[in-house]
């Protein structure tokens, strides 16, 4: 189905209750955060990683992020095993070609895996500016990422705190369909579940391959968003899906879409034949929308 796309943006210079060691080495400011879980720590639902939020927020269990209560603010993640991490695609350098607006910068070592620490302006609202801090190995990759208001200088001191105890604990059992609030009947298929990305979720032949990476492999995933609220918001959000595959390379041949009630509930579905990489292939896709949250399958 489609690649998924994440831009990263930006942050630096930091003194926390995490207390990291400050080192200098040939590339500049190299971090060390040496933390260890303790009892304020609390897990993103759906991943292995802790952190502890700050002091206002509450966790919104579906979509794994820590939230003040008028959603101004948030911490949220996107971890998975099926993307290793990859140091060059967080470097300052890196960063600066993709056109973000770099406030602070960092490169960063948790528990002895790679990792950078940023902060950035919000391109698509000006009024915002975000953190990010990232790290993880071949095995894995780990992602959180912190929006507030760009005026709120005491929110954007709580939230680099914040960053800066996150811990991943590799022991930690996840249950990968731990988020989904849905029911899937693969009782009359192969399909297993195959990976995860918080509160994304692919279903390959026998748990095999690697959905997210390789856009040729006959897969499901599905996808769980916040409520889009009506069913013209729900179409326009497929349509919007059906464009970003055309913008990916993926060609499409024939499409036949319509609205229709599931289980009481609008949704929009799509019947497309497609060409990807010279490959012919057929998608099927389906937006369905309630009060709480968005599928997308």
């Amino acid at each position: 189905m489609r690649q998924l796309s994440i831009l990263i943006l930006a942050i630096s210079t930091i003194s926390s209750c995490s207390n990291p060691t400050t080192l200098i080495d040939k590339e500049g400011v190299l971090v060390y955060l040496n933390n260890s879980k303790t009892d304020k720590h609390e897990r993103f639902p759906g991943t292995k990683t802790f952190i502890v939020p700050p002091t206002s927020f509450e966790l919104q269990r579906q979509f794994s992020r820590f939230s003040t209560k008028d959603q101004s603010s948030y911490v949220q993640i996107l971890e998975t095993t099926s993307t290793p991490y990859n140091p060059d695609n967080f470097t300052k350098e890196r960063i600066d070609s993709l056109g973000e607006k770099l406030i602070e910068w960092n490169k960063i070592k948790i528990q002895g895996y790679d990792g950078a620490l940023l902060f950035a302006e919000v391109r698509d609202d000006t009024t915002k500016r975000k953190g990010i801090i990232v790290f993880g190995v071949k095995e894995f990759s780990s992602m959180v990422i912190a929006r507030f208001p760009k005026t709120d200088n005491k929110m954007k001191e709580e939230i680099k705190n914040s960053l800066m105890t996150v811990f991943y604990d590799n022991t930690f059992a996840l249950d990968r369909l731990e988020l989904a609030n849905f029911d899937i009947d693969l009782s009359k298929t192969d399909f297993k579940i195959n990976n995860s990305m918080t509160n994304i979720f692919s279903f390959t032949h026998s748990g095999e391959g690697n959905a997210f990476n390789d856009p040729g492999l006959t897969h499901i995933v599905i996808n769980q968003l916040q409520s889009l609220g009506d069913s013209t918001a729900t179409k326009n959000h497929a349509q919007r899906i059906i464009q970003e595959y055309k913008n990916g390379g993926i060609v499409i041949k024939d499409i036949s879409s319509k609205g229709k009630i599931i289980n009481g509930h609008y949704a929009f579905e799509s019947k497309i034949k497609a060409e990807t990489q010279g490959k012919s292939n057929i998608i099927y896709q389906l937006v369905l929308t309630d009060s709480k949250s968005t599928i997308l399958f």
